[in-house]
């Protein structure tokens, strides 16, 4: 393949490779987050005293990352989607680079993240 071929495919899908770098770094920012131990974002819930399911969100999160378990089962597949990303994110953009197909690339990628996003968070909330 050709050099030319190559650039071409990047530049045609480089709003889909700056959408994946966004997710990327977003995702590793939380984890960074959580991992520390510095804490600036408080619940609006728990400090009105109302219990909510996202409590302990962080917690749990801190708590995988560490190698703590056990956790709730919406927390987990919550920590487990986030995770995915961290691996899915450049893989989709490095197959839409390679291949003569982006448009089933990107098709799969949606149906497949917002699948595992619907189960994180319908184990999270209603689970």
């Amino acid at each position: 393949m050709t050099v030319y071929l190559k650039r071409k495919r990047i530049v045609r899908n480089k709003e889909y490779h700056l959408f994946n770098l966004l997710v990327l770094v977003c995702v590793l920012a939380l984890f960074l987050y959580a991992w520390s131990d510095i804490r600036v974002i408080s619940c609006p819930y728990a400090d009105a005293g109302i219990q909510c399911r996202t409590c302990g969100l962080t917690t749990s999160f801190k708590s995988l990352l560490h190698g703590n378990w056990p956790v709730p089962p919406g927390h987990l597949f919550l920590f487990m989607f986030f995770a995915s990303q961290v691996v899915l994110r450049p893989l989709v953009s490095y197959l839409l680079t390679i291949s003569s197909r982006p448009k089933l690339i990107r098709n799969v990628d949606l149906v497949v993240s917002g699948v595992m996003v619907g189960v994180a968070y319908w184990s999270l909330f209603w689970g």
